[in-house]
C-alpha cells in the first residue's frame, strides 16, 4: 500500500522534524508507521505519482492550494482521507478545490457535515503522540497551562490563570489573555525536542476544555499524553468529568480541581502513588496508540 500524507503550507523550506508542532508530530507518527511520503512543501510533491491512499492533514488557513489540488486530481485512483482533530478545525482547502470525495478520520463522536464526505471514522488520533516516559529529571516549576487563546475557554482562563500559574503561548495571544483579566507568569512557547521538552520542568499541567466539548465528546487532548511522557501530572478542571468518564482511564478522581488554590494544594500532594498512576496510564496509552494505528491501517485497506 503506497501512502502519501499531504499537508503543504504556503512558503518553502519547511522541515517537519524541526517544527515539533502537534500536527506535524502526529503526521510523522503516521508516516513512520506506514512508510508514507510526507509532503510539507510544494516542491516536495512528486510530479509522477500513483498512490493508493492520500491522507490530508489537519488543515490551516495557510494551506497551499494549487500544487496540493493538482496532486489530489492527478491521483484519481487513490482513496482520500482527511484527519480532523477537533470540532473547530479549518477546512482543508485543496479537498474543496479538487472536488474529490473523501472519508474523515476524526477525534470526536458527533458527525462532521460535508456533502463530499462518504464515510466517517472515530479514532483517538491524539494517542499517536504517546511514547515511553522520559527519564525523570528534577522539577523546577509547579504548574503550567499551554496553548492559544480560545474564546470558549474564557471562564476557565479567568479562573486559573493567576500569578501562581505559568502560561506558555505565542506572543500574538498575550493581549487577549491580559485584556480578559488573566495575569499568569508568561513563558515562551513550549519546546518539544525529544527528551528535552519544556514540559519536563513542570510538576503539573492544567487540563481544561471548551464548553462545547463538555457535551460533545472529544478524545482526551494531546496535553494529556504529553503530560504522561513528561512526568507532569495532569490536573483537570471539574467541568471535564464527562470527558474523563468517557475516556476509559481509571482512578482519575484525585486529579480533579476547582480553583487555582486547588492546583497549588495538589502540587504539594504529589507522591509515589500519583507518579505510579501516571506510569500506568502511559503504558495504557502506548497500547492504545498501537490499536489506533492498526485500526487506521484496516480503514485504509478498505
Amino acid at each position: 500500500m503506497k501512502v502519501a500524507i499531504l499537508d503543504v503550507r504556503q512558503g518553502k523550506g519547511r522541515v517537519a522534524e524541526n517544527s515539533y508542532t502537534v500536527a506535524y508530530r502526529n503526521l510523522m507518527a503516521i508516516r513512520d508507521h506506514f512508510s508514507a511520503d510526507l509532503f510539507v512543501n510544494a516542491s516536495d510533491i512528486k510530479p509522477d505519482s500513483d498512490y493508493d491512499v492520500i491522507i490530508c492533514g489537519f488543515g490551516s488557513t495557510s494551506c497551499e492550494r494549487e500544487r496540493s489540488t493538482e496532486f489530489l486530481i492527478r491521483n484519481k485512483g487513490a482513496k482520500v482521507y482527511w484527519l480532523v482533530g477537533e470540532y473547530e478545525q479549518s477546512t482543508f482547502a485543496p479537498l474543496f478545490y479538487s472536488k474529490r470525495q473523501f472519508e474523515v478520520i476524526k477525534n470526536f463522536e458527533h458527525p462532521l457535515r460535508n456533502k463530499m464526505c462518504t464515510g466517517q471514522h472515530f479514532l483517538n488520533i491524539n494517542t499517536l503522540l504517546a511514547k515511553p516516559q522520559n527519564r525523570a529529571v528534577p522539577k523546577q516549576r509547579d504548574a503550567v497551562y499551554y496553548g492559544r487563546w480560545r474564546p470558549d475557554r474564557l471562564r476557565y482562563f479567568q479562573q486559573y490563570l493567576d500569578s501562581s500559574m505559568h502560561l506558555s503561548t505565542h506572543s500574538k495571544n498575550i493581549k487577549m489573555f491580559h485584556h480578559n483579566g488573566c495575569n499568569p507568569k508568561l513563558i515562551k512557547p513550549m519546546g518539544w525536542r525529544p527528551g528535552r521538552e519544556t514540559l519536563n520542568l513542570f510538576r503539573t499541567s492544567l487540563y481544561i476544555e471548551d464548553v462545547f466539548t463538555h457535551s460533545h465528546y472529544n478524545c482526551l487532548a494531546n496535553r494529556f499524553y504529553e503530560g504522561l511522557f513528561c512526568n507532569a501530572v495532569p490536573l483537570f478542571d471539574k467541568s471535564c468529568v464527562n470527558t474523563l468518564e468517557r475516556s476509559g482511564i481509571e482512578e482519575w478522581e484525585w486529579h480533579v480541581v476547582e480553583s487555582s488554590l486547588d492546583v497549588q494544594r495538589k502540587v504539594g500532594e504529589i507522591n509515589s502513588a500519583v507518579m505510579a498512576r501516571l506510569s500506568r496510564w502511559n503504558d495504557e496509552a502506548l497500547q492504545e496508540r498501537s490499536a489506533t494505528l492498526d485500526k487506521m491501517g484496516r480503514i485504509f485497506a478498505g
